[in-house]
């Protein structure tokens, strides 16, 4: 059973880092606000001696949103699909802490300027903190700066309609629906990818303006799930 508990432990997120900057810059809290592509692990493994295996470096779309005092962080990716967290912000210095007590991610970055940061991903378990090896990035996305996709936005928008005019809960709660109304734009960013897998699973990735909000949304296009392959933070 011991070495049940002790097997390789994988744990999959972003990564975005920390280097030093004798150039100080004052932000407010909403200076980050926005979608972010960041570069981090796409996954850490724990062996038996506890000691941290990052894999390669994959790109991850988070959106961040100043809110009710906090600064909310909601990420997506076709391997861990969805996690959230909060960030801080002190002078330039930027901290993001993801998902569980048990096994948290978190990244300490400097910002740049307004549209990047560097710094160092780690991952906490229970409490011991690993550092993976190498600098990651985080890049504001400018959605002018990206080409439309053609039928696969068209595609996409139908069916994200599909699933807001559905009765389903797994999408998302029909409160929130009713909250964020009618879809007015569908804003594709790119692609996001597993590494190492056999099977590699891809999520196009959209910014979808609604009339009272916006969405960070994935599509695994070619899934035939309940959920039509959608998922929006």
């Amino acid at each position: 059973m011991r070495g049940r508990l002790l097997g390789a432990i994988t744990f999959v997120l972003c990564a975005a880092t920390s280097h030093a900057d004798p150039e100080t810059v004052h932000v407010e809290s909403s200076a980050i606000d926005g979608i972010w592509r960041f570069d981090f692990p796409s996954d850490v493994r724990l062996d038996l001696m506890q000691s941290a295996h990052f894999g390669p470096m994959a790109k991850r779309y988070c959106r961040i949103e100043s809110t009710s005092g906090q600064i909310a962080v909601r990420c997506i990716a076709p391997d861990f699909f969805r996690i959230e967290g909060t960030a801080e912000i002190q002078q330039n210095q930027v901290h993001l802490s993801l998902g569980s007590a048990l096994a948290r991610h978190v990244i300490d970055a400097t910002l740049d300027d307004a549209f990047h940061m560097t710094g160092t991903y780690a991952v906490r378990v229970m409490g011991i903190r690993h550092d993976a090896p190498g600098p990651s990035a985080g890049e504001k996305i400018r959605p002018t700066d990206v080409p439309s996709q053609g039928a696969d936005d068209l595609a996409f928008r139908q069916t994200l309609q599909g699933l807001m005019e559905s009765t389903s809960t797994k999408f998302m709660p029909p409160i929130e629906r009713q909250a964020l109304g009618a879809i007015q734009a569908v804003i594709y960013l790119g692609q996001t990818t597993t590494v190492g897998a056999k099977t590699p699973q891809v999520f196009n990735v959209y910014q979808v303006e609604f009339s009272s909000g916006e969405r960070l949304c994935g599509w695994h296009h070619r899934d035939e799930t309940a959920m039509g392959g959608v998922v929006c933070v």
